[in-house]
């Protein structure tokens, strides 16, 4: 069976390149040498990727060609500033994020092979002005005459500009005329070893100030790129694509699951919508196919592009086709990507989410032992068989059943249930609620979407409509905002033990303006990182400076909590902007009953029992009857108590494992979760060894070394956007977490 990881690892990827040289007013005499131009740098590109090169190295040479080339603002060609000098910027990264860059650099003919030596031969990433000529005499770069990078038509530009010309009139900040320059080169590249590179150069705006420097230089503004999702090179007005963070926004989208077309698209709107003009090319991978796809988008009058990818023929282009309008610019897209056989005309949103990873996993698992492969299943997140559904909800659904309640309950949910968890929460979480501020829904999956649904907003209405969350992320909180936004949630990475970095989090509110809902995971899946009450606090304290933003705390592990629990809620501190969802899933064993619940303000509950009578009319009434006689009989808390003592007798004995093997402790260190049931590997020590599948360089390799050499399914981080870890689900027999890590450990040790 195909590996639902195989659009992150294929044996031989398919090679792909487009190249720019600059998104401005393009005059009509010089579309000819700027057509030539990018085809040959293209062209060169595209042979030198199928003979088997590096993808940093080819960057690094077709941006040398552009460079060479007159025609464009980068190398010689480049444009002056107001007194006469030419100033440089340029960067070159790889899709592990190591790039190196250099600004305002003068006498250098080729800077991006100059930005390389800061990649490849500094610890640092980017030098600037007479430091970075000083680095170029370190390693070996010359120096050229001024005026080798001057030519005739920069010359005269200049001298006009001596004899009284205004350079306002030409400023990078003018109304976009046929005249006006905003030019870079730049490339994305991607090689048969899956592996992507992007590089960019320029010589600045025509007359900018001397120290003026734009986005080039700038990783995730003027280039970026991510392994396994794609990359992304910017050109055109610098201040404003820096503004939006243009080429990372561009990833962002494509990691969302959009085509590359229109992730280019979007971001050159978002260009647009502060006032920029400019283009974008990118290339990213099907997640779907594993094939490479290649787009653009413009807003100038003209931007040169060339692209080819692997059975396909080059494409060149500059003129608008089929534009729209947008900020009363012309607008225009396109690419490589094949359109889908959509025949109902699907939302494209919809198409946008990605598959989850633990039903992947739960297929190829299944796939597996119908072939009569035994698996060790640590992926997917359930306990049940292997630890009992509690009698009380057994009883109570049977009785309901006997007793023929199999109507309609509210939509807001059984006012038995209700009561229930009203009581539950007083007694043992110090919550006080009213009847309207609590709605019963299938599911704490449903409970998430529909609560969404009620505060998310699919088009801007004031600006607030995006999700923020902390990584690392159940897959949810990816895919429910894009499908009701049409917008990849904003991901902020946490600390080494993956608590959220509150002075991140509080920057990130103060300067973004359209963040609706802050997601908050506790205890966490996939990590298992229970946050504190300063945490909690510090959360609450921030979002309270907000009115507009809402905290949704997902609290479905709640009651697996190995030490103190945080004695703290948002809901004590911040009742009016909390909305909490739980359920019986995880804390009963019982994933496939379908029970979850939404707290909060009542006019939000009301609003989720309101989208719920219009969808699924309500939740099974035997179902709620269960879960309302468990908690009527659990008021001590001894079931869930009990349960969360054979969950830590696992946690210990695996990590007890881990502890007392050599290999693993040295190849996969961890750390004790404090809460939930996973174990949050860092597989990082893996990177690098040899295989025979090949040479491990990321986490889904691991994931598919452990399924294909132990026979031991786990999940890797980056699907949850944490790269370099793999997380184990531990609520499995003692017996088979045992056998299933001793076969780990196995092949571990042939590794390390």
């Amino acid at each position: 069976a195909a590996s639902p990881f195989a659009i992150l690892r294929m044996s031989k990827h398919k090679v792909a390149v487009i190249v720019h040289g600059g998104a401005w007013g393009i005059p009509d005499q010089d579309v000819p040498s700027n057509l030539g131009g990018v085809r040959l740098a293209a062209e060169a590109a595209y042979n030198m990727l199928a003979k088997g090169e590096a993808a940093i190295d080819v960057a690094e040479k077709v941006t040398r060609l552009l460079e060479d080339d007159p025609t464009f603002d980068a190398g010689t060609g480049s444009y002056t500033t107001r007194t006469g000098e030419v100033e440089l910027d340029a960067l070159i990264g790889s899709d592990d994020a190591n790039f190196g860059a250099v600004a305002a650099v003068q006498n250098i003919k080729n800077p991006i092979s100059l930005a390389r030596a800061v990649r490849d031969r500094t610890p640092h990433i980017l030098y600037v002005g007479q430091g970075a000529n000083d680095l170029a005499r370190e390693v070996g770069i010359q120096e050229c005459n001024p005026e080798d990078l001057l030519v005739e038509r920069e010359r005269i530009r200049y001298e006009k500009l001596k004899q009284g010309a205004s350079p306002d009139q030409l400023d990078e900040f003018a109304p976009i005329k046929d005249e006006s320059a905003h030019d870079t080169v730049g490339c994305v590249c991607l090689d048969q070893q899956g592996r992507i590179a992007i590089a960019q150069s320029t010589g600045g705006t025509r007359f900018k100030p001397r120290g003026r420097v734009g986005d080039t230089p700038q990783w995730g503004s003027g280039a970026y790129c991510e392994r396994g999702v794609g990359g992304a090179a910017a050109t055109g007005h610098g201040e404003y694509l820096a503004r939006v963070l243009a080429s990372r926004q561009a990833v962002d989208f494509l990691r969302s699951g959009m085509s590359a077309e229109d992730a280019c698209k979007f971001t050159v709107q978002m260009v647009g919508n502060v006032g920029g003009a400019g283009g974008l090319i990118a290339i990213n991978l099907d997640r779907h196919t594993g094939e490479p796809h290649v787009g653009y988008a413009f807003n100038t009058p003209r931007m040169a592009y060339a692209y080819r990818v692997e059975g396909h023929d080059l494409f060149v282009g500059i003129d608008h086709r089929n534009s729209v309008s947008h900020n009363k610019r012309p607008l225009t897209c396109g690419g490589s990507t094949a359109p889908l056989p959509n025949p109902f005309q699907l939302s494209s949103w919809a198409l946008a989410m990605r598959k989850s990873p633990t039903h992947g996993i739960m297929g190829q698992v299944a796939e597996m032992r119908k072939q009569g492969i035994h698996v060790y299943d640590f992926g997917v997140g359930e306990m049940s068989p292997e630890i009992p559904l509690p009698s009380p909800v057994k009883d109570g659904m049977i009785q309901a059943i006997q007793d023929n309640k199999a109507f309609y309950s509210p939509a807001a949910g059984s006012p038995v249930l209700i009561e229930a968890l009203i009581d539950d929460f007083s007694r043992n979480f110090n919550l006080q609620y009213d009847p309207s501020e609590i709605a019963i829904l299938p599911g704490p999956k449903d409970a998430f979407f529909k609560a969404c649904i009620a505060v998310l907003h699919p088009y801007p209405t004031g600006n607030r409509r995006r999700v923020l969350t902390f990584a690392p992320i159940f897959e949810c909180f990816d895919n429910i905002p894009i499908l009701l936004t049409g917008l990849p949630p904003v991901v902020l990475q946490t600390d080494e033990n993956f608590l959220p970095k509150l002075d991140e989090f509080e920057e990130v509110l103060r300067t973004d303006d359209t963040i609706r809902l802050v997601i908050v995971n506790s205890p966490n899946n996939p990590s298992g990182a229970v946050y504190s009450d300063l945490i909690i606090q510090g959360i609450s304290r921030i979002v309270s400076q907000y009115p507009d933003v809402l905290v949704l705390y997902d609290e479905v592990y709640r009651t697996i909590v190995y030490e103190q629990p945080a004695s703290t809620h948002f809901r004590n501190l911040i009742p009016q902007q909390t909305i909490c969802i739980g359920g019986m899933s995880k804390e009963l064993a019982a994933t496939g009953l379908r029970v979850g619940y939404v707290t909060g303000p009542s006019a939000i509950v009301a609003t989720v029992a309101a989208i719920q009578a219009m969808s699924s009319s309500c939740t099974s009434l035997p179902t709620q009857l269960g879960y309302a006689k468990f908690l009527n009989e659990d008021k001590d808390m001894n079931w869930r108590k009990d349960i969360v003592n054979q969950l830590k007798v696992r946690r210990d004995k695996l990590i007890s494992i881990f502890n007392s093997s050599e290999s693993l402790k040295t190849c996969m260190p961890i750390s004790a979760p404090a809460g939930a049931f996973y174990l949050f590997v860092n597989v990082s020590k893996l990177f690098g060894k040899s295989t025979s599948n090949g040479v491990i360089v990321n986490d889904v390799d691991v994931a598919e070394f452990f399924l294909k050499e132990a026979r031991v399914a786990v999940i890797p981080g980056s699907l949850f956007r944490t790269a370099g870890y793999v997380r184990i689900c531990y609520s499995r027999s003692l017996e088979e977490i045992e056998n299933g890590i001793g076969a780990m450990e196995r092949a571990v040790a042939g590794l390390c």
